[in-house]
């Protein structure tokens, strides 16, 4: 192509008709500093020609020239298009168009890295220009190889530029699909978090009735050796009909306190394998620890029901205390750690105020006196005198007493040596 150029510049000057002394002389003096590579000079020379010869194709046409030696491409452009516009002769219109497509095609090229769509425009450009060039003359055989080599990189441009959108659309369907795939993640791990909470809820629910439940069973329990207890006092004084009716009625109710405590117990293992479905194994350890006191507490009060049908009431008794004491032990078995020690905290935090308290006292409190010599005041005659109500109170626990402590007498002495472990809370 600058073959071409040159080829154009000379040919300019041998084909240039006669100019006004003015024009000609700018313009020979242009193309003189234009050979020797001065195309700022030339440049201004070819612009001074332009302005008495403002309708000469070759004024411009060399105008075109320098301003593409120039890298002034645009400019370049504008002034060979404005060459091919006033040009008369087809060869001179040619020369234009081709340099024009030229420009085009430099500008293509310089955009290919960052912008392939407009250097596919600019090439289209060239391509047009370098076909118009050909269609003027067909002795500039370079149109045909620029216009040939222009198609071949369009080409190339756009099949790049298609991978490119192609590239872009996946890309962009793939990051779709990750937002749709984050989005129905998190929607999962919501409704996960939401299962869980209702997992943990009813978990909550179930452990809260479970101890309301063994709670009541070990209330029950208790009730029921304080009857044994008592029948086990009454019985002394019962023939033996009555004694017969009263443990057998002792009787069946333990053994359906003893069948409430089963229920319980299948209610556990239920609860239990719940857990274990769930993988969660502290769960199912206190499941499972209290269960195996339920099994323990069944076994005491299978004993009791023995001993009632037996009428034996206060052996009975003792397997119903050990009976309680292992509902209470599945009890605390179902409560957390930090449920057990919360009341030990209030408790210490509570003796820690006490503390305060009687230390704060003992520094704000005056000194007590001294007794004065010769005083025989006690402690006890300090204390205030009972009131008549209170002596009657203290005198019949009193009498209670003794009356108990007669019968305890009386009933060893019936018991023909065997000798019972007696209850204190009777």
């Amino acid at each position: 192509m600058r073959k071409q150029l040159i080829y154009l510049i000379v040919l300019v000057i041998l084909t240039a008709p006669a100019f006004a002394d003015s024009p000609k002389s700018l313009v020979e003096k242009g193309n003189i500093l234009y050979n020797q590579g001065n195309f700022d000079e030339a440049l201004k020379s070819y612009d001074e020609a332009k302005k008495t010869a403002p309708e000469d194709a070759r004024v411009e046409l060399n105008r075109g020239n320098a301003l593409y030696r120039l890298k002034k491409i645009t400019e370049a452009s504008a002034a060979y298009n404005n060459a091919a516009l006033l040009a008369k002769d087809p060869t001179i219109r040619a020369q234009a168009l081709y340099n024009q497509g030229n420009c085009s095609f430099v500008q293509g090229k310089d955009s290919m890295q960052t912008n392939k769509k407009r250097a596919i425009d600019l090439l289209k450009d060239a391509d047009e220009f370098y076909r118009q060039s050909l269609m003027q003359s067909q002795n500039l055989e370079d149109s045909g190889y620029n216009l040939e080599l222009s198609r071949r990189i369009r080409k190339q441009l756009e099949e790049e530029l298609k991978q490119q959108q192609q590239q872009q659309k996946q890309q962009q369907k793939n990051d779709q699909q990750d937002n749709k795939n984050k989005d129905n993640k998190d929607q999962q791990n919501n409704q996960q978090d939401k299962q869980n909470n209702q997992q943990d809820q009813k978990k909550q629910q179930q452990n809260q009735q479970m101890q309301k439940q063994l709670d009541d069973l070990k209330k029950q329990q208790q009730q029921q050796k304080q009857q044994s207890q008592q029948q086990s006092h009454d019985q002394q004084k019962q023939d033996e009909q009555q004694k017969q009716q009263q443990n057998q009625k002792l009787q069946n109710q333990q053994k359906d306190l003893r069948d409430q405590t089963e229920k319980a117990k299948e209610q556990l293992d239920k609860q239990k394998q719940q857990a274990q479905n769930q993988d969660d194994k502290k769960e199912e350890q206190k499941k499972e620890k209290a269960a195996e006191h339920l099994n323990k507490a069944m076994a005491h009060q299978k004993k009791a029901e023995d001993k009632l049908k037996q009428q034996q009431p206060q052996q009975a008794a003792q397997e119903q205390k050990k009976a309680e004491d292992e509902l209470k032990n599945a009890l605390d078995s179902l409560k957390d750690q930090n449920d057990k020690k919360e009341p030990e905290n209030k408790n210490e935090q509570k003796k820690d105020d006490k503390n305060k308290d009687s230390e704060n006292k003992k520094q704000n409190k005056p000194q007590p006196q001294k007794p004065q010599q010769g005083s025989s005041a006690s402690k006890q005659d300090m204390k205030p005198e009972k009131s008549p109500v209170e002596k009657a109170k203290d005198d019949l626990a009193a009498a209670i007493i003794d009356r108990e402590n007669n019968e305890k007498k009386e009933r060893r002495k019936l018991q023909e040596g065997i000798a019972f472990p007696v209850e204190r809370d009777w």
